[in-house]
């Protein structure tokens, strides 16, 4: 038996929950006893540390297991630790930040200004919605939008990439059986590809750190320890310590194969219920307008693994459609405008050809008038002795099993 066939045969029997593939691109704030009722018929091991988590993390958050969970899980963190400054200079700092790295992306010819434009647009709604009750839940319809949310993960891999082969000497001796640019085109440029330990310490350190943010990911393996262990990154601050610059941290749980969020309760705002959120804070949103980019059949996923001498991000090129201005319009969306005269209360219009029912005319729409209750002489009446319930000296004790309330006659005295 090879490694990876005794990997698999350790995984099924301690009972490792499948990662969700089929459900939605980020989910909801989650109570992190879910984790624990997950591996209650597991692996001692895992019984063990995931019975200890609810006691530091308050919750969680799910992300899809598409491939691209850990660059999805640390982008929608970014986000919500800028949403925690509460200072909307600071996302415009941010804008300009970033864009410092487009001169780096047309130097080594990769095509970014769509994916650059959903990640500013983002940014500067999310300034706008600072401190509004719907600030967390914008963001989260936002990256539930898989145009968006893909556009954002190709703009951070991007950053990563050129980050990290601008400081390919740092990288170089982590990597002996492959080179950084290497490296860059097999494990960060193309979009399935799921995040490892060297392009996260890339992306910490491109995107996080100038923004004061921490991370902290803990990696719930097979480990003979109490509790899950736990790999810290944090922004060095002058002097050569290393301390959180007031940015908060985000923080990962790492199971094999598969990336979800943390959460303290100190990293969770005030003014948002801490109890279970259940998905109708979203399911019901609808992107508008909807986008169509399937290009000649060809979405942005299957775009992102074509295999391009070279590298696999788009090169600039006259004769690629996709590096042409054409390509922001190409993914415009389409959207349909009511007519101009249309008004609510117009009579409904129908076809030339359509044939009325005579109960549409209004010989047949008239009032009915008030309608008087069926009442016989005798139902009249049966108010009057005490042992019908109307009376108001109502009686059960004289009521008769035999006699007729309607008629007023005992059912004794009736000939057969």
């Amino acid at each position: 038996m090879d490694l990876e066939e005794e990997m698999v045969g350790m995984d099924t029997l301690s009972g490792l929950p499948e990662p969700d593939i089929d459900g939605t691109l980020v989910g909801p704030r989650l109570l992190s006893h879910a984790i624990t009722a997950e591996y209650a018929q597991g692996d001692s091991i895992y019984v063990r540390k995931t019975t200890a988590l609810p006691q530091r993390f308050s919750h969680y958050r799910k992300i899809k297991g598409d491939g691209t969970c850990g660059w999805r899980a640390l982008a929608y963190g970014y986000f919500e630790a800028l949403i925690r400054s509460g200072d909307p200079a600071k996302f415009r700092a941010e804008k300009a930040r970033l864009e410092a790295f487009h001169p780096l992306f047309d130097a080594a010819k990769m095509y970014w200004k769509d994916f650059a434009e959903e990640t500013h647009l983002l940014l500067t709604r999310t300034a706008a919605n600072l401190h509004s009750q719907d600030e967390e839940s914008a963001l989260l319809a936002s990256f539930n939008e898989p145009y968006v949310s893909s556009a954002i993960i190709v703009y951070f891999k991007l950053i990563t990439a050129v980050w990290m082969r601008a400081h390919e000497a740092e990288y170089q001796p982590w990597l002996p059986d492959k080179t950084v640019d290497q490296y860059c085109n097999l494990s960060i440029i193309p979009f399935a590809v799921e995040i490892e330990h060297y392009s996260m310490d890339a992306l910490i350190k491109a995107i996080m750190y100038p923004a004061g943010i921490s991370v902290d990911v803990l990696y719930l393996d097979r480990s003979n320890s109490e509790e899950a262990n736990e790999f810290h990154w944090a922004p060095p601050i002058p002097g050569g310590g290393i301390e959180s610059l007031d940015g908060g941290t985000i923080r990962l749980l790492y199971r094999p194969g598969h990336y979800d969020m943390l959460y303290k309760l100190e990293d969770i705002p005030e003014n948002v219920n801490l109890q279970v959120q259940s998905m109708s804070s979203y399911s019901s949103f609808t992107a508008e307008p909807t986008f169509d980019y399937a290009l000649g059949g060809i979405d942005i996923d299957s775009m992102m693994s074509w295999n391009i001498p070279g590298a696999s991000y788009f090169p600039v090129d006259e004769n690629n459609a996709y590096a042409s201005e054409d390509f922001t319009r190409a993914l415009a969306p389409t959207v349909s405008t009511p007519a101009s005269d249309y008004n609510p209360t117009d009579t409904p219009r129908t076809p030339n050809n359509f044939r009325r029912s005579i109960y549409m005319s209004p010989e047949y729409n008239q009032s009915p008038g008030p309608i008087e209750p069926c009442q016989t002489e005798p139902m009249k009446r049966a108010g009057e002795t005490p042992a019908h319930f109307r009376n108001e000296n109502f009686q059960p004790e004289i009521w008769e099993p035999g006699f007729d309330y309607r008629s007023g006659e005992s059912q004794s005295r009736r000939s057969p």
